[in-house]
């Protein structure tokens, strides 16, 4: 498959991996992660797990941060017009031409393993708040 130059087309081929369903083992997690040398573990980061309020909690706590002086990054979903809204960095979204470029560096690992569309975005979400320090 040819990279991606179109952020459309790229965010259509990330739609279609929804299909690929819940996994549950964390293997392809795992290899997205170390293909990108573990972004996760460069940044200090709260995860909010739960069943209920998990986005509340989070877009309070983030706000919390940004107005106390932190750079703080939010990874939330589902968005609801455009796919950058669910990566933000200090309330800004993560670019489109972004959005491409970490795709297009995962496409062949992506290809190989047939990771989710959840896995291949919290990779894409970790290597974006790793690159905004």
């Amino acid at each position: 498959m040819k990279p991606f130059s179109n952020y459309t087309l790229c965010t259509e081929y990330l739609f279609k991996l929804e299909r690929a369903g819940i996994k549950y083992d964390l293997n392809n997690i795992t290899a997205l992660l170390n293909y990108l040398d573990n972004p996760q573990d460069k940044f200090r980061s709260v995860h909010i797990a739960g069943t209920n309020g998990k986005g509340s909690v989070s877009s309070m706590l983030n706000s919390i941060l940004i107005e106390s002086g932190y750079k703080c990054a939010l990874y939330t979903s589902p968005h609801i017009k455009d796919f950058t809204e669910r990566m933000r960095v200090n309330g800004k979204t993560i670019p489109k031409h972004t959005v491409i470029e970490i795709t297009n560096r995962l496409l062949p690992l992506i290809q190989k393993i047939k990771p989710s569309f959840f896995e291949v975005t919290t990779a894409m979400a970790f290597e974006y708040f790793k690159k905004q320090k």
